[in-house]
């Protein structure tokens, strides 16, 4: 995997290698795109400023 290959999470984790997005915890995240910032665990206040600045992202 290249760097060009890694986009970048609101939580800070890489999503590929996240047990919570791959399924293998009871708490299951479906990634930045999918929840709209409200991932299992809360609000992610990162995720509006990623939206606002079009930043490519899960």
């Amino acid at each position: 995997m290249s760097r060009k290959d890694v986009k970048l999470s609101g939580c800070g984790e890489l999503c590929i290698l996240c047990s919570n997005y791959l399924g293998y915890k009871e708490s299951k995240c479906g990634g930045c795109n999918l929840t709209k910032g409200n991932p299992f665990w809360g609000e992610c206040k990162t995720y509006a400023c990623i939206e606002e600045k079009e930043v490519d992202h899960w």
